[in-house]
């Protein structure tokens, strides 16, 4: 054979010098074009479901943010709203909450995520008890006073 054959061998129908793909027999080893999975034993191909045991411990639970979270709004609210003149005494009771709810979500989330917002609630809920405390008791002063004044007023018509 010379070049002159070879060139006719490789030539394909249209001119181009291009070698046909190979034709594989192998019937198995062909590419799945339509998404249909092999057809074989479909046990073979997973694992065998295990039974679940009933005698596993219950997973344990995460503990709940919700005491700190209540922490730190309340904390927040005394803030806010401790130099309201006559909000002073339900500011007071709420900042009394905002400690002992700050207490429990310390207690309830040792290391969990609610302990930062378990010491900042029970920070401001401190921090709001002292100022409405102050508040109240200026209050109380401001009342005295007003009834004082009231009363030696009333004392010069009388």
């Amino acid at each position: 054979m010379d070049n002159n054959d070879m060139n006719n061998m490789n030539t394909n129908t249209n001119g181009t010098n291009e070698v046909p793909p190979q034709q594989n027999q192998n019937f198995s080893q062909q590419p799945n074009m339509n998404n249909v999975p092999p057809q074989g034993n479909p046990f073979s191909q997973q694992p065998f479901m295990q039974p679940p045991v009933m005698n596993q411990p219950p997973m344990p639970s995460q503990p709940s943010k919700g005491m700190s979270i209540a922490a730190l709004v309340l904390g927040i609210l005394s803030l806010v709203l401790f130099w309201v003149p006559y909000a002073n005494y339900v500011i007071l009771v709420l900042s009394i909450l905002g400690v002992v709810f700050g207490a429990k979500g310390m207690k309830d989330n040792a290391t969990g995520s609610g302990h930062g917002l378990a010491i900042a609630g029970l920070v401001l809920s401190i921090i709001g008890l002292c100022f409405c405390f102050v508040g109240v008791l200026c209050s109380i002063c401001a009342c005295a006073s007003f009834c004082g004044a009231a009363n030696s007023l009333n004392s010069l018509y009388y």
